[in-house]
């Protein structure tokens, strides 16, 4: 968001009210997205903006170039990765986001979207979300992470929309047994606008590299900016490269504009021709009837990321990088007789206090 707007993010604490649609592309295939209302919007962004940063450090080398994937990291079933009418995109990036930090302290496990959805007592989170609410509710509301093979745990509330007001699956049904305990949960943002493209870059491959994934909001202006996006995802491959920058400076429009989260999992800029970089992005729209057989598209790493709309007088960011600060307490150590804990340690993500 542009500094002109700064004012406007001073909303936390208000009633708010959210509204998600599922849209259809031209061939009548339907995808969810937000659609949140201004102030809102305003809270999401005055979030990310009141974020710690997780950036380069002043000085530090510019990552080289080359590739990585997180996504072997990530325990998912791509036909099952679909929120389906849902606009819950926010809780399945952010618990992407999470079930790769699971896997990196030592547990492969596949995480509830569900658990959130039910249980969420902020609001409906059918009807949008940001990665501030993820991180509040790990952190306020529960503190343990759920394996989706639990009773109840699986995704059910694909069918629901904002409209319907809850999710069908009542939380107390989710069994809470086992979990993996999160002993601190916060949410970071990466620098990506007011600064050089590379310098951008640079940033967002920081975190991938330190093997944390990166949560991405993008926001399209209107139906036709839409459309170019449904059309790629549901008719090309997933070698196939999308690059947002046709949408820049494009008014918002009610009803038809609005925003998306998804997860980055990794990046690939060996080629010599910067047209051929690319971010390696794990969405939750499913495999595009089989056309996305992993569910993923690649999205240019040569474009514009001070990209912004116009909603009325106010120039909003179009892209907004966040990360996830997550502790796990995996496994419990044996104990002596007596009582005193001793045994494998290395089983631990965390000392205990």
């Amino acid at each position: 968001m542009s500094t002109r707007s700064l004012g406007l993010v001073a909303v936390v604490g208000v009633c708010l009210s959210l509204a998600a649609i599922v849209a259809a592309d031209d061939h009548g295939l339907r995808y969810p997205i937000m659609q949140p209302d201004r102030p809102t919007l305003d809270r999401w962004v005055g979030d990310y903006l009141a974020a710690p940063r997780l950036d380069l450090p002043d000085g530090a080398p510019m990552p080289q170039r080359g590739s990585l994937n997180l996504l072997d990291h990530l325990q998912y079933t791509p036909a099952q990765h679909n929120q389906g009418n849902c606009g819950n995109c926010w809780a399945w990036a952010g618990t992407g986001v999470l079930g790769i930090a699971l896997d990196f302290a030592g547990v492969h496990d596949r995480l509830s979207v569900q658990y959130l959805d039910s249980c969420w007592l902020s609001d409906w989170a059918c009807c949008g979300g940001w990665l501030s609410d993820f991180a509040s509710f790990y952190t306020f509301d529960v503190t343990a992470a759920i394996p989706w093979s639990n009773t109840n745990a699986q995704w059910q509330d694909g069918n629901r929309t904002c409209a319907d007001g809850s999710s069908q699956v009542v939380c107390g049904s989710i069994a809470t047994s086992p979990d993996y305990p999160i002993t601190s949960v916060n949410d970071l943002s990466i620098t990506t606008t007011g600064v050089a493209q590379t310098t951008a870059i640079a940033n967002i491959k920081n975190v991938l590299d330190q093997n944390q994934a990166v949560w991405l909001a993008f926001y399209l202006a209107d139906a036709a900016d839409w459309g170019v996006f449904f059309d790629f995802w549901s008719y090309q491959p997933e070698t196939a490269i999308w690059d947002p920058d046709y949408s820049c400076g494009h008014t918002f429009i009610d009803g038809e504009g609005g925003g998306h989260a998804v997860l980055v999992v990794g990046y690939d800029d060996n080629d010599p021709d910067p047209a051929n970089h690319y971010w390696l992005v794990l969405n939750s729209w499913g495999t595009a009837g089989g056309g996305r057989p992993n569910g993923l598209f690649r999205m240019a790493m040569d474009i514009d990321y001070s990209c912004t709309y116009q909603w009325g007088s106010w120039t909003y960011d179009s892209l907004l990088w966040q990360t996830l600060d997550v502790s796990f307490q995996v496994g419990e150590p044996p104990l002596f007789a007596d009582g005193f804990e001793t045994g494998d340690w290395s089983r631990w993500s965390d000392v205990m206090p």
